[in-house]
């Protein structure tokens, strides 16, 4: 598998908890970049990565949901996602509890970032053993037996 075609710009992030997938939204925000994006989560659910999977129903994020927002320049770009969709944190206080708080997150910066050019973004159930540098870029080794090919390999976040 290789995800480092033609030369086109290609990345591929290792770990898609909230960092990894916003960092995943950042790349692609500009429909016209040529770039593919590959994000490899061994968990297989986007967004939540380690700090945002507690399972404990009254283990609230620090922030209002109207403080968060995935994009400096669009400071409540979350918050009115959350109100067309009718999420429980649009109304009322506006406080998100931890568990599941990355999902509408996760959500919402793969809708916007696969919004144009179709192919860019590539998510993965998969576990990452191994990351070589070689001559034709960097190899991504999966625990499938696989690996991918890319220009450049980030760690997305986390332990």
């Amino acid at each position: 598998m290789s995800n480092h075609q033609n030369g086109r710009p290609s990345v591929t992030i290792i770990g898609g908890g909230a960092s990894g997938v916003l960092l995943a939204a950042h790349l692609l925000r500009d429909p016209e970049t040529d770039i593919r994006v590959t994000l490899v989560e061994r968990r297989g659910e986007s967004g939540q990565g380690v700090a945002y999977s507690a399972s404990q129903r009254d283990h609230k994020v620090n922030v209002p949901a109207r403080g968060m927002s995935a994009f400096a320049d669009d400071p409540e770009h979350f918050w009115r996602w959350l109100q067309t969709r009718g999420y429980p944190a649009a109304r009322g206080s506006g406080s998100l509890c931890r568990a599941g708080s990355m999902a509408p997150i996760s959500k919402m910066s793969c809708a916007r970032a696969g919004q144009s050019k179709l192919g860019r973004l590539i998510v993965l159930s998969e576990e990452v053993i191994a990351v070589h540098e070689g001559k034709n870029g960097v190899e991504t080794v999966l625990a499938n037996g696989t690996s991918l090919i890319s220009r450049t390999a980030v760690p997305g976040g986390g332990p």
